[in-house]
């Protein structure tokens, strides 16, 4: 089946992951759970044929297409009140599948399946109906590797926070431009803001960081650098390292170079997403 490698990429320990998204799904709203749905799988790369709508849906809430095969999706979000999807939820999904000319069925649920409806889908499986269950523990071994722009729409890190501090409030080490002296990691600065790597005059490099109004007059064309909105994420910031590596070879660098780099890096780790947040959107992520 084209589902069979789907647990290949849990990356972390489910009994930690349901401490961590237990409440994240529990504020979804039944309606957003199904929108929620469609992100989830379009990431997959399905592609949505018919998404969710408001009132009578005919037995699905969303229709998807894979690898040329049609699948009904069925969503339900129980996570408020825990209880598992039964055979009495999901009746006549033959019968739907049917209705729809799919050729399978998907279950998207925010709790567990019940070991009853698990074994009727089983029973009912052959060349003509493939079936897919995503429950939450299956869901949330992909959240660490879904987009963190999907994460933060339905409520990630927190619902009205677009940021994460990784620090208390009253430890929270500000970090100036270094030209008009602004604290460039804060909510308001972040996406405003930029580090990167400039050629003095003398012909030695410099490390700067700062207000983009400030500081980008300092670039040019070839000149590395990296927006703060970026740099919140690991794998970007570990991108970034890499990069300072390559450039500093065999290069002269400014005598404050190294000591303005370590000040930007460690303000930074103040506000990274931690991983269960979400990447970067670089690439789809393929099944």
């Amino acid at each position: 089946m084209w589902w069979s490698c789907l647990n290949s990429n849990c990356i972390l320990n489910k009994v930690i992951i349901m401490n961590i998204y237990d409440d994240f799904f529990k504020g979804i709203s039944p309606e957003d759970w199904e929108f929620f749905a469609a992100d989830f799988l379009g990431a997959r790369g399905c592609a949505i044929e018919l998404p969710p709508a408001r009132g009578a849906d005919g037995g699905k809430d969303l229709i998807v297409s894979f690898r040329g095969k049609r699948y009904i999706v069925s969503c339900k979000h129980f996570a408020c009140s825990g209880r598992s999807v039964t055979e009495r939820d999901e009746a006549s999904f033959l019968e739907r599948t049917k209705q729809h000319k799919a050729d399978g069925f998907i279950g998207f649920y925010s709790t567990l399946v019940s070991q009853a409806l698990q074994d009727r889908l089983k029973g009912c499986e052959d060349n003509s109906f493939e079936y897919l269950i995503f429950d939450k523990n299956s869901i949330s071994d992909y959240l660490p590797n879904m987009s963190c722009f999907i994460l933060q729409k339905y409520g990630l890190p927190a619902p009205n926070n677009f940021y994460y501090m990784n620090v208390p409030p009253e430890q929270y080490q500000p970090l100036p431009c270094m030209c008009c002296g602004e604290d460039i990691l804060s909510d308001e600065m972040i996406n405003l803001s930029m580090a990167g790597i400039v050629r003095g005059d003398l012909g030695q490099l410099g490390y700067i960081f700062g207000c983009k109004n400030c500081i980008s007059k300092y670039f040019d064309h070839y000149d590395p650098w990296l927006d703060h909105l970026e740099a919140l994420y690991v794998e970007q910031l570990i991108g970034w390292d890499r990069c300072i590596q390559e450039c500093v070879k065999d290069e002269n660098l400014d005598e404050k170079f190294w000591e303005h780099y370590f000040i930007h890096r460690a303000a930074l780790v103040q506000r990274l997403y931690p991983s269960h947040l979400g990447v970067y959107p670089t690439a789809l992520i393929q099944w």
